[in-house]
């Protein structure tokens, strides 16, 4: 029995060993086209939903630079035409652009170093590859066929790599179409358009639309006051039902969203959204009784005094947070007595005695 309970135990403990070796993985986030996780060196790309014939993959998502693309980001995605890796992106996992037919070009930016083998099979026919990195290294290409052409600067990797594989090779000042210029904002009633140039000569590689700003909503529209900032969380979605990216957008929040009453929080569309949309939300004051708060004793003055009442350690100021609507005996030593009603952040009516005490 001992021995079967020490064997259970074990077991145990190699199982509690295992999982916390290999931790469930981080749930998705989307953020327009693309579905992301985290990393310790950034934001990992695991899905596109997009249909453009042209896509241009992004640095940032939500504000956060991308650092690589998984293997199962593109995979089997027909119908893309080109693919543009921005500037930034580092790491391209195996498989990321494999099985996609209709690929016909695809550019990989300066930051990336290495094209793993599999990235591109079963891609495109007679595909053209641009390689920015002079330095990027290619071991193979495996299931993209001959009639691929690669582009990149004389007496690079790429040009040694597709002399010893016999692939097709133009030596080029690679174009590399990283600046984004806005030619029309979208905004609710009009989309816009966006081309990508290249950073060298201006080139326009092609121009891509932007959708229609759809809906803006915010988490809640009802608080009841705490002391604490309330500041709901804001949505931004295209007319397609799309996360819109935080660096298109603002938000700003009334400075006294604290307090009870009607507030707002103002969205203000850059880059590639023009406009500005307010929601408003409402913070209800808090009903409190006399078991709710404390009453402390106050020091003479010679003058006229009032009730020192708390509310979770916060003092409650006369004609701010409550008014006097009697009080008795509260300018000489003494119990005085009283009784107030709350305003402001507070509801409710409180009646009670104080003692006024030598300063």
């Amino acid at each position: 029995m001992k021995k079967s309970l020490s064997l259970i135990l074990s077991f145990m403990f190699m199982l509690s060993v295992f999982i916390a070796a290999f931790p469930a993985s981080a749930e998705n986030m989307v953020c327009g086209d693309y579905e992301y996780k985290n990393s310790e060196y950034g934001l990992i790309i695991t899905a596109y939903n997009g249909n453009e014939e042209a896509v241009v993959i992004p640095a940032q998502l939500d504000g956060q630079a991308v650092y690589e693309i998984s293997s199962s980001a593109f995979n089997g995605k027909d119908g893309i035409k080109e693919i543009y890796i921005s500037d930034g992106i580092v790491d391209i996992s195996n498989d990321a652009f494999a099985n996609i037919p209709t690929l016909e070009k695809i550019t990989f930016s300066r930051c990336i170093d290495a094209i793993p083998p599999y990235c591109l099979k079963d891609s495109g026919n007679g595909l053209q590859i641009t390689i920015v990195n002079p330095y990027c290294d290619i071991n193979e290409l495996y299931g993209v066929d001959k009639n691929t052409t690669l582009l990149a600067e004389e007496n690079s990797k790429t040009q040694k790599f597709a002399k010893k594989k016999n692939y097709n090779f133009v030596a080029t000042d690679t174009h590399y179409y990283v600046k984004e210029k806005v030619v029309t904002p979208a905004t609710f009633s009009d989309e816009g358009k966006v081309d990508y140039i290249c950073d060298k000569c201006s080139i326009v590689a092609y121009s891509q639309s932007v959708p229609k700003i759809g809906e803006v909503s915010i988490s809640n529209t009802s608080y009841v006051y705490t002391g604490a900032s309330n500041e709901p969380n804001v949505s931004v979605l295209d007319i397609n039902k799309k996360k819109i990216n935080k660096q298109n957008y603002t938000v700003k929040y009334d400075s006294n969203c604290a307090d009870a009453g009607t507030h707002k929080v103002k969205i203000t569309f850059k880059n590639q959204y023009s406009g500005s949309v307010s929601k408003s939300y409402k913070v209800k004051a808090i009903s409190i009784k006399k078991s709710d708060v404390k009453i402390k004793s106050v020091s003479y003055t010679g003058k006229a005094t009032y009730p020192n009442i708390t509310y979770k350690g916060k003092k409650l100021k006369k004609d701010k947070d409550y008014t006097v609507s009697k009080i008795k005996n509260n300018k000489n030593f003494g119990t005085a007595s009283f009784t107030v009603k709350l305003k402001g952040n507070f509801i409710g009516t409180i009646s009670g005695s104080y003692k006024i005490i030598p300063a």
